[in-house]
C-alpha cells in the first residue's frame, strides 16, 4: 500500500505472500481476513497485518505518513453593505484553488474572486496540490442593510422666506449639506431657508452603511419688466410685453386685448397707466407700472383763395390756406 496518503483518503492496502488467515488492525482499518483491506487516513498511521499459518504467524507493518496539504492562507472575515462588491484575495502555492458556493462570484477559481453577495455567506477555500492533497478553509462575508433614502421632490419659496424639505428615509441617524439655512442639518425634513438657490445632499447611515440623495431649494426673486413703445397718437394700437413671471393680470383692462396674457395690445383713448401683476411657478409676486401717453391728433382744413382774372388767361394762380386747429 502507499506510504503517504493525505487525511480523509480511503486507501486500500495489501499483504503479499503466504496464505492463510489474515489479521488487520491499526487506526481506521477495516477488518477483514483476506489479504487486502481499506484504511481512512485520519492521520500518521501504522497498519499491523498477521497471517495465521498452522502453528505459525508472520506479523508485518506499514507506516502511512500524512502527507502535508498545500499551504493555504485566507484573509480574515469581512463585511459590506449591500449591492457592493469586496474583491477576496488568499495566498498559496497550489496548484489549484477553488471557490464555493460560485453563484454571487465572478470566477470560482484562483487567488482573487470578486464577491457581490446579496446576503451573509460563508466561502469554502480548497486548495488542492498536485496529489490531492488538500487544505480547506473559509471566509466569511457578512452583507448589511443600505439604509433608504429619498430626499423628496425640489422646491422653491419666496426671497426671504423658507420651505420644508420632505424627506422620507429609513435609516439611523441623517446628515444634510450644506448645513447652511436649515433648521436642524440631522433632522429628516428641516425647514429650508437660505440667502439663495442651494442643492442639499442628505445621506442616511444605518449600520455602517451611507446612500445620499439630493433636492434642490429655489429661492424665487421674481422681477417683472416691462417693454414697448410709449407714447402713441390717439386711435392707434401698442403691444405692451411683460416678462419675468409665470402668469400675469393687466389692470385697468380698457383698451386691452387681453388682460391675462403676457403680451396683450392697448389702444387707450387717453393717456393711461396700465399695472401689470406677475406670479411664478412658486406664487411669488411682483407689479409693475407702464403709462402710454395718447396724443390728440390735430384738425386740418384746406380753402381755396379768390382770385380775379380775364376770360382767356389759361395760367390763374388760384391761393390755398390751410388751417390747423390746435385745440
Amino acid at each position: 500500500g502507499p506510504s503517504e496518503a493525505c487525511v480523509g483518503d480511503r486507501v486500500e492496502v495489501r499483504a503479499v505472500g503466504g496464505s492463510g488467515t489474515y489479521v488487520w488492525s491499526g487506526p481506521g482499518v477495516e477488518p477483514s481476513d483476506s489479504a487486502s483491506t481499506f484504511v481512512t487516513v485520519s492521520g500518521p498511521t501504522s497498519v499491523i497485518v498477521e497471517l495465521n499459518s498452522g502453528d505459525c504467524i508472520a506479523r508485518d507493518t506499514l507506516d502511512i505518513r500524512v502527507g502535508g496539504g498545500p499551504d493555504l492562507t485566507v484573509p480574515p472575515d469581512t463585511s459590506i453593505c449591500r449591492g457592493e462588491s469586496v474583491q477576496l484575495t488568499v495566498q498559496s502555492t497550489a496548484a489549484l484553488v477553488t471557490w464555493s458556493p460560485s453563484a454571487t462570484l465572478d470566477t470560482d477559481e484562483g487567488l482573487t474572486v470578486i464577491a457581490t453577495p446579496t446576503n451573509s455567506v460563508s466561502y469554502i477555500v480548497t486548495a488542492s496540490d498536485e496529489s490531492n492533497c488538500i487544505t480547506v478553509d473559509t471566509i466569511r462575508v457578512d452583507v448589511r442593510n443600505t439604509p433608504e433614502i429619498d430626499a423628496g421632490p425640489d422646491k422653491g419659496f419666496c426671497v426671504g422666506g423658507s420651505v420644508q424639505i420632505s424627506a422620507i428615509g429609513s435609516a439611523n441617524s441623517y446628515s444634510w449639506s450644506p448645513a447652511t439655512g436649515l433648521s436642524d442639518p440631522t433632522a429628516l425634513a428641516p425647514i429650508a431657508a437660505p440667502a439663495q438657490t442651494t442643492e442639499y445632499v442628505v445621506t442616511a447611515e444605518r449600520d455602517g452603511c451611507t446612500l445620499s440623495d439630493t433636492v434642490l431649494v429655489e429661492v424665487s426673486d421674481v422681477d417683472v419688466e416691462i417693454s414697448g413703445p410709449r407714447v402713441i397718437c390717439i386711435s392707434e394700437t401698442v403691444e405692451l410685453v411683460a416678462s419675468g413671471a409665470a402668469t400675469y393680470v393687466w389692470t385697468p383692462v380698457d383698451g386691452l386685448s387681453d388682460p391675462t396674457i403676457p403680451n396683450p395690445l392697448a389702444s387707450p383713448r387717453v393717456t393711461t397707466t396700465y399695472r401689470v401683476t406677475g406670479t411664478d411657478r412658486f406664487g411669488c409676486v411682483d407689479t409693475k407700472t407702464v403709462t402710454i401717453e395718447v396724443l390728440d391728433t390735430l384738425g386740418l382744413t384746406i380753402e381755396a383763395g379768390e382770385v380775379t382774372a380775364e376770360a382767356g388767361e389759361t395760367n390763374v394762380g388760384i391761393p390755398i390756406y390751410v388751417n390747423v386747429d390746435a385745440g
